[in-house]
């Protein structure tokens, strides 16, 4: 790649997954070329909100948030993250009688894929959108549920594994829901560009995120050991199913299926008034 040197400010989650894909970047097993890369870690929610005002040139997203910054940021094939039948869970105390029409439900955030994918499986029951709702950090959701602050939370990251050994039970996992309905994986995460960078430099940062991914599978033991410092309390197992559930060969490229399922995801977004329509470049 023949381009002057470039700082490349990356932000990406605190989270055992992402750790575990740019484990190849932080260790130095990729060529960078001439790309230096600062990595800033925070919650998916905080990307989202900093995605609106472009702070950083490459970014993890949620996918919901991707019609919101279409003018801003190009899409990356590689780096995305989707729920092969599996994704954010509905959950509720166990034994607990629930309705779910009308509850009051804990969201992640509110351009969070968690909740969109809530909003078209609530809109497919009861034609009509959710009105409870609440936004909370991830974190925080399953401690509502418990002291009843609101009736049921959706639980994204390390949270899918573990809700039933806390005493919790599952009302729907969105991402089985939206693989039975429509055939296809449930976009969830992506990774984008800044639209402005020259376009070697975007093709390039797209061909490193790639590597970065099969140095971590090459090099699997060292990958997992270094994300279980952003496991949250996930032992090695545990943290090494999380990671297959969501690194995998879709996350080295999205392929044609994995592009249909985000334009069909935010079609029903557009649809239920949530989110711009969506048209965006794919490196």
């Amino acid at each position: 790649m023949n381009t002057d040197p470039y700082l490349i400010n990356f932000g990406h989650t605190k989270d055992a997954d992402d750790a575990y894909m740019f484990w190849g970047l932080t260790e130095n097993k990729v060529n960078l070329d001439n790309l230096t890369f600062k990595h800033i870690l925070t919650t998916i929610q905080d990307l989202n909100e900093k995605a609106l005002e472009e702070v950083y040139q490459v970014s993890a997203l949620s996918v919901s948030m991707l019609p919101h910054v279409s003018d801003k940021y190009d899409l990356l094939k590689s780096g995305g993250c989707f729920g092969e039948g599996y994704g954010p869970t509905l959950i509720k105390k166990k034994d607990k009688d629930f309705q779910l029409e009308n509850a009051n439900i804990g969201f992640p955030g509110k351009y969070t894929s968690a909740f969109l994918a809530f909003n078209i499986y609530y809109y497919h029951l009861f034609n009509k959108k959710p009105e409870g709702i609440t936004f909370l950090p991830f974190d925080q959701i399953s401690k509502a549920i418990q002291e009843e602050k609101i009736d049921a939370g959706i639980l994204i990251h390390e949270g899918q594994l573990s809700f039933e050994e806390q005493g919790y039970e599952l009302i729907v996992d969105l991402g089985k829901w939206w693989t039975d309905k429509t055939s296809l994986p449930l976009p969830l995460g992506v990774d984008v560009v800044q639209k402005k960078l020259p376009h070697p430099v975007k093709s390039r940062i797209s061909e490193i995120i790639r590597e970065s991914i099969l140095a971590s599978k090459k090099h699997h033991e060292e990958a997992v050991e270094y994300a279980l410092k952003y496991a949250r309390g996930m032992n090695k197992t545990k943290s090494d199913k999380f990671i297959g559930m969501y690194i995998n060969d879709r996350t080295l490229n999205m392929g044609e299926d994995g592009v249909e399922s985000i334009r069909l995801f935010l079609e029903y977004g557009n649809k239920l008034g949530l989110n711009p329509e969506f048209n965006m470049d794919l490196i």
